[in-house]
């Protein structure tokens, strides 16, 4: 890396500007004529950007809100029990394939124990048991099952944004009679993991280190997701816990941790990781599994996780603690100094909860927004790679975000302005039909046969709520895109929260509101900058 990387791609693009201006000065008398040449070429620019935001899109084929049919088709989905254990079964026609879910909630999960999820998950996929190396799991792995897999879980609560539900989930899939072998092999992973053998802390150094070594790109490639996540943690319950596993809080953990010398024990890290392998899988009455499988196997598959949850201990105890925990802004500007020549933005709002009739309304307005406003300014005119609004119905959020910004004091300036900009926009019946295809597009996207039932089963939104809320988008009306322009994104702006990622400068005063979160990765990647691929949102 060059320690002058982003000095050098300001010199080069000052010269190349320099460059056009000669051009274009010898083709005309004066400097002054050149120039006026220049203006006019860019108010030309600004009237050819400004009829294309009202271009005639009639001549163009589309279907319309009349072809979406209101009764969403329903799966067959049945509720039994083993024991205690719920178990949501949905059996269609799957090739001779079992798909095996199951949710293992935490209540009152420490906070040093929940940070420590993302290492343990990729730590019992490393290690090896006792009795088998790794080399050997992995084996067995793809000899019996299509993939097996442990992750962290946490949903709002469909019913208020305030309540939520945290956890572990385990997923595999396999043949029907691999069944057995599936399960086996889940337990042997999460139970049976050796975190005393002798490279044990080796491989877990190795583990934190490779992920801190990316840690500076990986934030690049999708650094406005980072800067939403931290956004949204203040806001509610969930987004806080999203933000401890999957944002910056998890990045500079582990840059922490890999930094650690090498003489230094990491007792304390494994004592920790045990812990949680210690209650992260139980026969606890609040475990419950699904199964997607085809009829004709449903006795085996039945039969086989009676055997599997019998071989689990019966309970299993989250410690508790009396730490407080880790706060986030509220009402807030925070900015993280990062090593890039370009921004990402987010601001999120907290709105209602998924069964209240407005977040409908809100869904609308956000394609509403991106497509007719913010791709137009943020991108069209600002220069940012990507940009736009968001509704995240489940999770009660409202937000914004631009991607690769070089002019991130505009977009945000946009942002804030949004609400009122959408509360007196002379709105037409086509844009709100549009808007709701773009809605409808991801509503109704095809599903797999592995997917049917999930998400009733993880975030507890039954076929009712969905039906219900399909009709309230149906039903969206010009009156209620302002009305929920009016009260979440004018009146509620001032509860938001604002998160910008990129290298500092002058605009972020801590006299003006900004707070400043140093993740001790500002000067550790010279060279990364805006030629990183991205996607454009």
């Amino acid at each position: 890396p060059s320690t002058s990387y982003g000095q050098e791609l300001v010199d080069e693009e000052a010269n190349r500007l320099a460059l056009k201006i000669s051009e274009t000065t010898e083709q005309f008398s004066s400097e002054e004529e050149a120039r006026k040449h220049l203006e006019r070429q860019e108010l030309e620019l600004l009237e050819v950007q400004e009829k294309a935001r009202d271009s005639d899109l009639s001549c163009l084929p589309t279907v319309h809100v009349k072809d979406i049919p209101r009764q969403k088709e329903k799966k067959g989905i049945r509720d039994t029990s083993l024991g205690k254990v719920k178990l949501q079964w949905r059996e269609a026609p799957t090739n001779g394939l079992t798909y095996f879910r199951a949710v293992n909630p935490f209540k009152d999960l420490p906070e040093e124990l929940r940070e420590m999820i993302p290492l343990f998950t990729d730590a019992i996929m490393r290690l090896g048991t006792k009795d088998k190396t790794m080399e050997q799991l992995e084996e067995l792995i793809k000899l019996n099952t299509g993939g097996i897999s442990v992750g962290y879980h946490s949903t709002t609560s469909p019913h208020d944004i305030n309540s939520y539900e945290e956890g572990l989930v385990l997923s595999g899939y396999a043949l029907d009679h691999n069944v057995p072998a599936m399960y086996e092999l889940l337990q042997a992973i999460i139970l049976e993991t050796d975190f005393d053998s002798p490279e044990a802390e080796q491989k877990i150094r190795q583990l934190l280190q490779g992920s801190a070594s990316g840690a500076i790109n990986t934030v690049a490639e999708s650094g406005h997701s980072y800067a939403r996540r931290f956004a949204e943690a203040g806001l509610t319950p969930a987004g806080r816990l999203t933000e401890q596993i999957g944002g910056l809080t998890q990045v500079k953990l582990t840059t922490t941790l890999a930094s650690r010398p090498s003489t230094d024990s990491f007792a304390d890290i494994i004592a920790k990781l045990k812990t949680i392998q210690s209650f992260a899988i139980s026969r606890s009455p609040s475990m419950r599994a699904a199964l997607t499988c085809g009829a004709e196997s449903s006795s085996a598959n039945e039969a086989a996780l009676d055997r599997f949850l019998t071989s689990l201990s019966r309970t299993s105890t989250v410690p508790t603690t009396t730490a407080p925990q880790t706060s986030y802004p509220r009402n807030a500007k925070t900015f993280f100094p990062l090593p890039y020549q370009v921004y990402y933005s987010a601001l999120a709002i907290p709105t209602v909860p998924y069964v209240e009739a407005a977040g409908a309304s809100l869904q609308v307005l956000a394609q509403l927004l991106t497509h007719k406003h913010l791709h137009h300014e943020i991108r069209e005119k600002g220069g940012a790679y990507g940009g736009g609004a968001y509704a995240r119905g489940l999770g009660g959020l409202f937000g914004f975000y631009s991607y690769r910004d070089p002019n991130p004091s505009n977009s945000l300036a946009v942002m804030r302005g949004a609400g009122e900009w959408a509360r007196e926009r002379q709105w037409t019946a086509r844009d709100v039909e549009e808007a709701k295809l773009s809605v409808f597009q991801s509503v109704d996207a095809p599903e797999s046969v592995s997917q049917e039932g999930m998400t009733r089963f993880l975030s507890g939104v039954d076929e009712d709520m969905a039906q219900t809320r399909r009709e309230q988008l149906l039903d969206v009306t010009i009156e209620d895109v302002r009305d929920a322009a009016e009260k979440f994104l004018v009146e509620g702006i001032e509860k938001g929260n604002l998160a910008v990622l990129g290298e500092r400068k002058d605009w972020v005063k801590q006299a003006d509101g900004w707070q400043i979160r140093d993740l001790g990765m500002a000067e550790k990647a010279a060279g990364t900058g805006d030629d990183e691929g991205g996607v454009d949102s």
